[in-house]
């Protein structure tokens, strides 16, 4: 959420959908003066654990606090906490995190698809805890943007390219942006082969390449200097999911690459002998 939100804010409900804001963490504040609207923040239930003691029958815990931390976007000039869901006049939302007696309350989906219900956080035990891991947060989104905004093309397809495994990635061990590089490599084009390529001879215990090799599947035929790579990659299977190779190495369309194929069509799972068949018959035609 510190990546995506316009800002991130501690404040405290005043009426309504009023409150103000004793710290912008993040977000510019100079054109929202003193107090500010969220949009429904007075139909967030703070009803704690609502959807489980309806169901037991119990009566529930209400929280009192005014105190909260939020992550906002900014739509059509008015601010809203993020993913808010609203279900028969009560609203919930990721964004929104109250606080009380030292103790953070999120929102969570009891069921999906369902409304969000407000639980006792279990990943951040105190504000303090809060803080951190928003100052953690921003450090990450930071160091994203600079890697997206690289000027040099080969820097910043290396730069991007690191995210993509949990041994490499400037964040590790969260996993905010490792999908996220997909689309920014596959814009790279050609230019981002090279540092995929490099990725795939960084494998560590706890790895997984599939995100290396989506990229290089989107990528099809820019990515055939990679073909050798994924076909050497098809022999260690705990490296990455043999689907997702065999996709690659289908959209690279070197028909070569068809003896190294068959053998899959005989493979435990279902998908993965589909898509060996998919791809024999894609590079068949080929030639």
């Amino acid at each position: 959420m510190c990546a995506d939100a316009d800002a991130v804010v501690v404040g405290e409900q005043l009426d309504g959908d009023k409150v103000t804001v004793t710290k912008w963490i993040k977000g510019a504040t100079n054109d929202t003066p003193g107090p500010i609207i969220i949009a429904d923040i007075s139909k967030h239930s703070k009803s704690i654990n609502a959807f489980w003691t309806r169901l037991a029958k119990k009566p529930s815990t209400t929280l009192t606090t005014l105190h909260f931390v939020a992550f906002l976007e900014h739509k059509n000039g008015t601010w809203r906490s993020m993913a808010t869901i609203d279900e028969s006049g009560l609203c919930g939302s990721c964004g929104m995190i109250w606080i009380q007696d030292g103790h953070c309350y999120r929102y969570a989906q009891a069921m999906n698809p369902g409304p969000y219900d407000l639980y006792e956080a279990k990943d951040v035990k105190s504000e303090a805890d809060l803080m951190r891991a928003i100052e953690v947060g921003l450090h990450d989104a930071s160091a994203w943007s600079k890697a997206l905004n690289t000027q040099d093309i080969a820097l910043r397809a290396q730069a991007i390219s690191a995210y993509t495994l949990n041994s490499t990635s400037p964040e590790s061990p969260r996993s905010t942006y490792r999908y996220r590089a997909r689309d920014p490599l596959r814009k790279l084009g050609q230019a981002a082969v090279p540092s995929l390529r490099a990725q795939l001879t960084k494998w560590r215990d706890g790895d997984s390449l599939d995100a290396v090799v989506l990229v290089l599947y989107d990528l099809g035929q820019d990515a055939r200097t990679a073909a050798p790579d994924l076909v050497a990659l098809l022999k260690h299977p705990e490296r990455a999911n043999p689907y997702y190779v065999i996709s690659a190495l289908r959209t690279i369309g070197d028909s070569s690459n068809i003896d190294d194929i068959i053998p899959f069509l005989k493979h435990s799972n279902e998908q993965v002998r589909k898509e060996a068949a998919d791809a024999i018959n894609a590079l068949n035609k080929k030639g």
